[in-house]
C-alpha cells in the first residue's frame, strides 16, 4: 500500500467517517487500510462503530462510559498529525 494513500486517508478520517474517507479507493486498498496500525484510522473506525450503537437500552453507567470513550477518540482524531521530533541537545 502506498504511504501517500494512507496519509490522505488519515487526513480525511479526521473530518469524515471511514466509509466516506475511502469511498474513492479500491476495495482491496480500503480493506488493507481498515486493518492498518494507524492510530487515527483505528480511532475513526472505532468512533464510527460507537456512534452506530443503539443507546435506548443502555444503562446510565454504560452511557457515561461510552461518552468518555467517544471523547477520548475525538481527542485522538483532533490531534495534529505526529511529526518526528528530535531531542534537543544543549
Amino acid at each position: 500500500m502506498k504511504v501517500d494513500i494512507r496519509k490522505t486517508v488519515e487526513q480525511r478520517v479526521r473530518h469524515m467517517s471511514f466509509r466516506e474517507a475511502v469511498a474513492d479507493i479500491d476495495t482491496e486498498t480500503a480493506t488493507r487500510l481498515q486493518s492498518s496500525p494507524s492510530t487515527v484510522i483505528q480511532a475513526r473506525i472505532e468512533f464510527d462503530a460507537l456512534c452506530a450503537m443503539e443507546l435506548a437500552d443502555m444503562s446510565p453507567h454504560k452511557l457515561r462510559a461510552l461518552s468518555e470513550h467517544k471523547r477520548d477518540l475525538i481527542f485522538e482524531l483532533s490531534r495534529p498529525p505526529q511529526t518526528l521530533a528530535l531531542p534537543v541537545c544543549n
